[in-house]
Formats: structure tokens, C-alpha cells, sequence
């Protein structure tokens, strides 16, 4: 039988490592941040010599839902349950980024028709106003991201409705990494880009 000393001293071992386990985590499980991107090449402006005036779109935000407000990578594991990449993250709150990246897109897809895309304040004056509404983006690596946002086109005031689509795109994620899913997510958000674009050439060229 060991004297009790030995077992006291045992325990206070056990009890630290336990803390050391607790307070550490796994030091080995380093986050990793990622941020969308844009994917729509810059074009040409229009010739400055014809005069005309450029037609003027403001965007103020994009909504996301809640599930998605958080750092974490959202993964879908299937229709009623997700998962969060916990050491794998978003580098800022996900609706900011997605602003920001439909901004340089919607952008560069429509400088060539002389249409100008700003982030607006509600101070500046603009021709038309555009509002975004994501309602999913997730998927799994190696799998799929899918997309659905609602978006809308109204006048300069924000009284009348002038379009408004529901549209749903999805990505093949071309490898089974977080890397890869992230490519795909900002490949979801050209489409929709391309898709919000078109309506806008759409009215402006009524």
C-alpha cells in the first residue's frame, strides 16, 4: 500500500494536468481566417467624350441571417443540422464582407454601360436603391455551396418597387478543405452579382 503522501502528490499531477488540458485546448489547432472574394474582372469605363451621365445605384448593407452572424464557417450537414468550423473563420462579420464584394463586382460588371455602383448613406443622391437579402449560404467541403438571397430594386426615395427576384445558385466545391469551400462561397456571390447586374441593365435601358 502506498503511504498517503504519494497519493496526494499523484493527484495534484492528475488535477494539473486536467487544468493544463482545460486552459491550453489543443495548442496544435492554430484558427485559420478566410475572406471572400471578388471574382468579376475590371472593365474599361465608358468614353468620357459622349457626355452622358452616369446612372447611379446606391447600396447600403446586406442582410444576413443569424445563423450566419458569427466568426465560425457555417457548414450544412444536411437539411436539419450544421456544424461550425470552429478553428476555421471568417476574417470579419460575413455581411460586411459580402457587401463589400458585391460592391466590386456589381461594379466592374456594369462600368462599361456607364452605371455607377455606390455604398450609400441614404445622403447622397442616387437614381436607384438596392437592397440585398441573404437568406442561406453554406455547404460542405467537398460537396456543394448554396445560395439563396432575395434582392430588390426601388426608386431613388425607397417608396416604390421597381423588381424584385428570389434567387437560388449553388457551387461544386472542388476539394474537401475550407480553402475550397470559400472559393465556391465567392463563386455564389458572382452569380448573384451577374443575376442582380442583369436586372439593373434591365431598367436603366428601358
Amino acid at each position: 500500500m502506498r503511504p498517503i503522501w504519494i497519493n496526494r502528490i499523484l493527484s495534484l499531477i492528475f488535477l494539473g494536468v486536467l487544468l493544463v488540458g482545460c486552459i491550453g485546448g489543443n495548442p496544435s489547432a492554430t484558427p485559420r481566417f478566410y475572406m471572400l472574394s471578388p471574382t468579376v474582372e475590371h472593365k474599361a469605363s465608358p468614353d468620357t467624350d459622349t457626355g452622358d451621365n452616369p446612372t447611379v445605384i446606391g447600396i447600403a448593407s446586406v442582410q444576413v441571417p443569424e445563423y450566419l452572424n458569427r466568426p465560425q464557417i457555417v457548414k450544412r450537414l444536411d437539411q436539419t443540422e450544421l456544424a461550425l468550423g470552429e478553428f476555421n473563420r471568417w476574417a470579419e462579420p460575413l455581411a460586411d464582407n459580402i457587401f463589400q464584394v458585391i460592391v466590386e463586382n456589381l461594379s466592374n460588371l456594369l462600368n462599361e454601360d456607364n452605371i455607377r455602383i455606390f455604398t450609400w448613406r441614404g445622403i447622397s443622391p442616387v437614381d436607384y436603391k438596392l437592397e440585398i437579402q441573404v437568406m442561406q449560404m453554406d455547404g460542405n467541403p467537398g460537396e456543394t455551396v448554396s445560395l439563396v438571397a432575395r434582392w430588390a430594386i426601388l426608386d431613388e426615395r425607397g417608396n416604390e418597387m421597381i423588381m424584385m427576384r428570389r434567387t437560388h445558385f449553388s457551387e461544386a466545391v472542388g476539394e474537401n478543405d475550407y480553402k475550397a469551400l470559400v472559393a465556391a462561397h465567392s463563386v455564389v456571390v458572382r452569380k448573384l452579382s451577374e443575376d442582380i447586374a442583369a436586372g439593373i441593365r434591365s431598367i436603366v435601358n428601358r
